[in-house]
């Protein structure tokens, strides 16, 4: 059996595992206008050795099953899966800090390992340089090409197509991928020997709503910016935290959605269909998972929030170890955090991704249409009327959000109003007592922590101005 079907019935991650395990080239990569990177199938180079399908995450995905191969068991904790040790911190190395998306965790990781020879390579993504509105994954051997792969690619990236260059090199390699890149590496792994010894790490990023590439073209317009060929360079966390989409254009100017509030409703409206079904919101496969530390309750009490921190939760003891060892050598500054402080600050983000999976997979399987088959996995509570209304309207709007006319006509409406959309989606897909939290993710909105931004917008800028 081929993956071609999965590439026609809306259940392809986009991931690239397809790609990266065929033996043949009978699939590759190609810019679609609105899928983005989409894998293309050539039927005529196929010889049905079924590697492609087997570990494909898309259309069929044991996750208890994998659990269980993965860590020795099924997490009882549902909403952040099997995790070692909670932490939350920063790495102590200024310059990366600085320009990373938050605290600059996943860099001094990994160039820590390069240079202490535990890793010949890691598995990063950049935007392309001669290509600027589509990523690049490659792998990064020196600290300089880790270094400009930093900051977060809020668009469909093919990573675990590497896989292919993997297989054909000595070495250990570490992977940094969303949830999705992981199903499929981590199923790469049972059926190719190799790439079990030869991937050393895998490194997860928390994940959301993901986007179609779609929503890169709507905040370029939106930015101000109307000729693609103007473009030299899209940054999606760039300049003072907590970043902004920034459209540099080739005369040098900057064109800037700052902060993150402006642009980030924008990911539910461009909801792509497997996305909306996926329930990893924790990248709940990984060695190691990294991503922005959001607290419930509100503004965290830490004056130098505003310089980023992560949240580090390690879920083996290859994970453990790694972090261990780089608080050791002071690569890495970090406190303990507590299982219940992440599930508060995360929940929101959680729920949103999971009840609306399940809705969502309800809704497409009583229309009729293809849904992954996750072998039984069930939602920890039982879903509520609510929870089908928001994934309903995430699938008609998202669906409307595709067509040119309708994204064109929504170009210049308040950022005010659209984040309501936003906040409709929590309220339908979270309960009450989630719903307090969600202070934690919007406390950008505070006028103590707006105060705090511009002065930090500021800083950096003034900062870049004189650099040049």
């Amino acid at each position: 059996m081929d993956i071609e079907h999965v590439l026609e019935n809306g259940n392809c991650h986009q991931c690239g595992t397809c790609v990266g395990v065929c033996p043949t080239d009978a699939i590759s990569i190609a810019q679609h206008p609105q899928k983005g990177m989409y894998p293309v199938f050539e039927r005529e180079s196929c010889t049905d050795c079924d590697l492609c399908y087997v570990t494909c995450p898309g259309e069929e995905f044991d996750w208890n099953g994998l659990q269980k191969d993965t860590f020795g068991l099924v997490p009882v904790d549902k909403d952040l899966g099997h995790v070692r040790e909670f932490w939350s911190g920063y790495t102590e190395w200024l310059d990366i800090r600085q320009k990373g998306a938050s605290g600059g965790i996943v860099s001094a990781l990994l160039i820590a390992m390069l240079e202490k020879g535990q890793i010949d390579g890691a598995v990063v993504v950049k935007m392309d340089e001669e290509h600027p509105l589509q990523p690049k994954v490659y792998i990064a051997r020196t600290r300089e090409e880790v270094l400009a792969a930093q900051q977060s690619k809020y668009l469909p990236v093919p990573t675990a197509m590497i896989l292919k260059q993997i297989l054909k090199e000595e070495g250990r390699f570490a992977v940094v991928g969303l949830p999705c890149h992981l199903h499929g590496i981590r199923l790469a792994q049972q059926k190719m020997p190799r790439l079990k010894k030869r991937i050393v790490l895998l490194v997860g990023l928390i994940c959301g709503f993901h986007p179609s590439f779609t929503n890169t073209t709507y905040l370029i317009r939106r930015a101000g910016v109307k000729n693609l060929d103007e473009i030299k360079e899209i940054r999606y966390r760039d300049q003072a935290w907590p970043g902004g989409f920034n459209v540099i254009k080739k005369d040098g100017s900057n064109n800037i959605l700052h902060p993150v509030q402006e642009f980030f409703w924008a990911h539910a409206v461009f909801e792509r269909e497997r996305c909306a079904t996926c329930t990893d919101a924790m990248a709940e496969f990984a060695d190691i998972v990294c991503g922005d530390e959001w607290r419930g309750g509100g503004v965290p009490e830490r004056p130098d929030f505003k310089d980023g921190w992560s949240y580090i939760l390690t879920r083996t003891e290859v994970g453990s170890k790694v972090v261990d060892e780089m608080v050791r050598d002071g690569v890495l500054n970090v406190e303990p955090a507590a299982r219940n402080m992440v599930k508060r600050g995360m929940l929101p983000t959680v729920n949103l991704k999971k009840k609306n999976a399940y809705a969502y997979i309800r809704i497409r399987k009583f229309l009729g249409l293809a849904v992954p088959e996750y072998h039984g996995l069930e939602p920890a509570k039982p879903l509520k009327f609510k929870n089908y209304v928001g994934a309903a309207i995430i699938m008609l709007v998202s669906t409307l959000f595709e067509n040119n006319f309708i994204n064109r006509l929504f170009l210049h409406v308040p950022t005010k109003f659209m984040s309501q959309y936003l906040r409709i989606m929590y309220k339908c897909l979270c309960d009450g007592d989630e719903l307090e939290n969600l202070k934690g993710q919007e406390y950008c909105e505070s006028p103590e922590m707006q105060t705090v931004i511009r002065d930090n917008h500021k800083l950096i800028t003034s900062f870049e101005v004189v650099e040049n």
